[in-house]
């Protein structure tokens, strides 16, 4: 399953549009009819390390992978705030060297995953960030500001506004709590990526089973010739009465 989504998600670096529409549509279908809800998670770490690319269209393409997962899936949705993407977000908008595309397209991201009601709970790490990229003034900025901006005003109609003591105090108790969830996650995923290895490792003994048995059906089969032409060769040859002269 690993290999296979890691397959799926390098074809997102494609300029093809309908090739990357075609990926995601693959991704979604594999999301809900083939992933258990443990393994969301090997689904969601590569595309989102592939919208942190430097590269604009591969970072949107993943973008909008990420987007019609989290618009389509309620499993997807909570497994990628489970993973810790909400910490990853404010760790990489706090970086002042990340490139506009990236912050553009995590603001993106965190705008469709609050509109599909996720608990603005999730997101109180983000505000203080938020409220510094809504006060940027810069034209190349302008677009993130405003972003920022609604992102912000989403928040407070859950309540979550500036930096009360409250609002430190869940924090806090947030932070803990994904802490948890990422912990178990990687648990979960080291044991799926073992198992992933375990059935690649039986896959391949098979393939080198049917090999081997192809391999002696082969062999049978020459001897089987060789036998039948042996036969075919001995009932051809006359056979000589010898004589006795006295």
């Amino acid at each position: 399953m690993a290999t296979k989504i890691a397959f799926l998600v390098s074809g997102l670096q494609s300029e093809d549009k309908e090739q990357q529409a075609q990926i995601t549509s693959r991704l979604l279908s594999i999301a809900q009819n083939e992933c258990l809800q443990a393994s969301h998670a090997l689904l969601l770490y590569p595309l989102v390390t592939l919208l942190l690319n430097e590269n604009i269209d591969a970072s949107s393409a993943a973008q909008s992978a990420i987007i019609t997962l989290v618009n389509n899936s309620d499993d997807v949705r909570s497994a990628l705030i489970k993973i810790g993407f909400i910490e990853t977000a404010r760790q990489i908008l706090i970086d002042e060297n990340t490139p506009n595309h990236i912050e553009s397209n995590l603001l993106d991201v965190i705008q469709n995953v609050l509109f599909q009601g996720v608990n603005g709970n999730e997101m109180i790490g983000l505000v203080s960030i938020l409220s510094q990229l809504s006060e940027e003034k810069s034209e190349e900025k302008k677009k993130i500001s405003q972003k920022a901006k609604m992102i912000l005003n989403l928040l407070s109609g859950f309540g979550i506004t500036g930096s009360s003591s409250s609002n430190n105090i869940q924090l806090v108790n947030v932070n803990e709590e994904q802490k948890i969830q990422i912990e178990e996650q990687k648990r979960n995923i080291n044991e799926l990526e073992r198992k992933d290895q375990d059935n690649k490792r039986l896959f391949d003994e098979k393939i080198i089973m049917i090999s081997e048995l192809q391999r002696k059906d082969e062999d049978n089969k020459r001897k089987i010739t060789d036998l039948e032409r042996q036969l075919a060769d001995s009932k051809s040859k006359p056979i000589i009465n010898n004589q006795i002269v006295s």
